[in-house]
């Protein structure tokens, strides 16, 4: 290969690998913007309007009155979100959508938590396919 040629190949990497970065920061921030809405709708009891909005998969997983369930033992065991901190993010691109993954650092009012969001991005929306907690308020109170 000619070192014109070979150069010409490294800017062209070098684009697709900054346009690809770029692609990720915008997939990420549509579904960040998501998490503001949860823990409101969280801290209000409002559980039936997360579910309601959530994606096919969450729905397969678990029945509505199953997932209200879930959330309202999460609420009375560690109460209202009073902060929550990004920890890492990732993004899959399949066949069958761009799934986003965040994990954040949530402090309630009665303890800590680490929350697992899961998000299919349908053009300028993202859907909640997944939410998991974790916490030793679980099973310490």
């Amino acid at each position: 290969m000619t070192c014109l040629l070979r150069c010409k190949f490294l800017v062209l990497l070098a684009l697709l690998m900054a346009l690809a970065a770029c692609s990720m920061s915008a997939d990420t921030s549509v579904a960040e913007g998501e998490i503001p809405g949860f823990h409101i709708m969280f801290n209000e009891k409002n559980f039936a309007s997360i579910y309601d909005a959530s994606g096919e998969a969450l729905k397969e997983s678990a029945s509505k009155k199953d997932f209200t369930a879930f959330l309202d033992g999460v609420h009375r065991k560690l109460g209202v979100t009073v902060s929550s901190k990004p920890h890492s993010k990732s993004v899959n691109y399949q066949p069958a959508g761009t799934f986003v993954t965040l994990v954040y650092s949530t402090q309630y009012a009665k303890g800590e938590a680490v929350e697992q969001f899961v998000y299919k991005l349908d053009g300028d929306n993202a859907i909640l396919y997944g939410y998991h907690v974790h916490s030793n308020a679980f099973v310490m109170q």
